[in-house]
């Protein structure tokens, strides 16, 4: 395999697509939100998925990227 370096850390709406402009052909981005709720046994906060931080990541990358309509949903 191909090690793949990534563009991450703090992507969000406002810089992917000024990330996107520097050619990288892949972003990481953290798309999770805590529930406010606290898994037993001590193990941290719960988190589940940021639908809206994931499709406005994806919204402002909006033909960035060749497979971005390949299983991906649209923007709305």
């Amino acid at each position: 395999g191909r090690i793949q370096i990534m563009a991450g850390s703090g992507v969000n709406t406002t810089n992917a697509a000024a990330l996107k402009s520097t050619n990288i052909d892949a972003l990481h981005f953290s798309i999770r939100k805590p529930t406010g709720s606290v898994l037993p046994l001590g193990m941290g906060l719960n988190y589940a998925p940021d639908e809206e931080k994931i499709l406005g990541i994806l919204k402002s990358l909006s033909g960035a990227f060749p497979f971005e309509n390949e299983g991906v949903p649209k923007a709305g």
